[in-house]
């Protein structure tokens, strides 16, 4: 396993972009406790401040917080790991074309999203 500093450096290496994804949900895997430290680094370059199969909305807007502390851009993640999923969260923003204007026009976008939780997979049994 790759410790978090290599990882960013593969990304920026690539002309990627750093997004720390559900920082806070304790159901899924985030940085957590370590989003702060890896924000006064500069590792990060984006937050997401809305996923959408999130229960407990607070863990969004602890992550929605730290974005404008840190003067980050926020994104959303719909999670859509199943068809009822997509859609759930979305931007909406300006044109761009390539890693700093992408930065600067997720500045500008506008966030939609609302919970739903994950679709059952198999159907109940007898």
């Amino acid at each position: 396993m790759l410790r978090a500093r290599e990882v960013v450096e593969r990304i920026r290496a690539q002309g990627g972009l750093v997004c720390a994804p559900h920082p806070y949900d304790p159901l899924r895997s985030g940085v957590g406790a370590g989003l702060d430290a890896m924000c006064e680094a500069g590792w990060i370059d984006a937050v997401e401040v809305f996923n959408a199969k999130i229960p407990d909305q607070e863990h969004n807007r602890t992550a929605l917080r730290t974005a404008r502390a840190y003067g980050l851009p926020g994104t959303v993640g719909s999670d859509a790991h199943d068809p009822a999923g997509v859609g759930a969260a979305y931007l909406e923003m300006p044109a761009f074309d390539g890693p700093v204007s992408f930065l600067d026009a997720l500045r500008e976008a506008e966030c939609y999203g609302e919970y739903r939780p994950h679709a059952l997979r198999y159907a109940p049994g007898p």
